[in-house]
This record gives structure tokens, C-alpha cells and sequence, in this order.
């Protein structure tokens, strides 16, 4: 069986009392402020086909305290920072968090519980893996084996390569090259000397 979209509501209410799943798929365009990492593609589209595959699970806790477990993962191109060219990139989130539609039950929630605040009994699926796919997002995406690009040395100077060999300085060339302190040793001996 082919898995379906899911639905961009869910009346989380009634799957927590039943203790209900979905499986599906939300196509990446859903979440658009994950997009903005994407990697633009050449024609302009930036994953639009893409798609993160979910899985929810409900349960209720509790007097208008309902907990969801998020399973999420997709595929997806951002931009490398070594050579700027686009690198294939995992997400992926294993996470829970507590719905309700009572301003109090989230405020009550210890410090380290993810909580979201729901207006009636439905709960935007993007709302539910957004935050977090954003937060495996990698702070520094690169190839593991990118050379740096653009002519760049590893300290970020321009090299510039010639392709002629260097002739040795013959002894003439010496002694006409500038040399503002080859008389600094003379006068620092003298100074000694007397």
C-alpha cells in the first residue's frame, strides 16, 4: 500500500481518546520555513516533490492533556559551505509533544517537556515536525570529502600559479636587490665596540 498525504489537520482530540496513528507523507512545500534552507535546484524548484515521511501515534494523558510521538524523516539538499555546490543532507526526528487546548496545561509543563498550545481540538500537522526538522538541520552542512572551491588556499588567500620554473638569482641580481637592513649588523657591532 502507498503512503498517503496526511491531512494538514488533525483532530488530535479524538485520535488521543481512541489512541489513533497516522502514516503518510507532507510534501516539504507544507514547510516553508524549512524550504528557505533548501538548496535551489536549476529549474528554479527547490524540492517542491519532496516529501518528509511522518508517522504520529496519540494517546491522552490526562483533563485536556493529549501527547503525540513524532516520527519524521526526509532527504533533502542544502548548501555546502566549503564549495557551495549542494550536498545531499538526512533529517531526522524522534520527538514528543504535549497538545492541548488549555493555556494552563502548557504552562504547567515541566521545563523540559515540548508543549504546543492548540486553538479547539485540531492540530496542524506541519505545526508538529517543523521545529524540529529545523533543529537537525546541520549548523555547518558540507561534503565530508569537499575540497575547498575557487581557488581558495585552506587561510582563504587567492593562490596564483605560474607555470614557468624559477631561475636561481645569479650574483649580480644580488647585490642589486634593496636591502634596508644590511647595515643594521655593521652598526650594532660598532655600537658594541665602543
Amino acid at each position: 500500500m502507498l503512503a498517503e498525504a496526511l491531512p494538514k489537520r488533525i483532530r488530535y482530540v479524538r485520535q488521543g481518546d481512541l489512541e489513533g496513528s497516522y502514516r503518510g507523507y507532507i510534501p516539504l512545500e507544507r514547510l516553508p520555513r524549512l524550504m528557505d534552507f533548501l538548496e535551489e535546484s536549476d529549474d528554479g524548484n527547490e524540492g517542491a516533490n519532496a516529501q518528509v515521511d511522518v508517522q504520529l501515534l496519540f494517546r491522552k494523558e490526562g483533563p485536556d492533556r493529549f501527547l503525540v510521538r513524532v516520527r519524521a524523516a526526509c532527504r533533502t539538499q542544502l548548501s555546502c559551505q566549503r564549495c557551495l555546490q549542494a550536498v545531499d543532507v538526512g533529517l531526522e526526528t524522534d520527538h514528543e509533544i504535549v497538545l492541548s487546548n488549555r493555556a494552563k496545561t502548557i504552562e504547567d509543563l515541566q521545563h523540559d517537556v515540548d508543549g504546543l498550545l492548540t486553538e479547539g481540538d485540531f492540530v496542524e500537522t506541519a505545526a508538529l515536525i517543523e521545529d524540529q526538522l529545523l533543529l537537525a538541520v546541520p549548523m555547518v552542512p558540507k561534503h565530508e570529502d569537499c575540497a575547498i572551491g575557487y581557488g581558495l588556499s585552506a587561510g582563504g588567500a587567492e593562490r596564483e600559479v605560474e607555470e614557468t620554473e624559477a631561475e636561481p638569482a645569479t650574483a649580480e641580481q644580488s647585490v642589486d636587490r634593496h636591502r634596508p637592513f644590511a647595515d643594521l649588523k655593521a652598526m650594532t657591532a660598532s655600537k658594541k665596540a665602543e
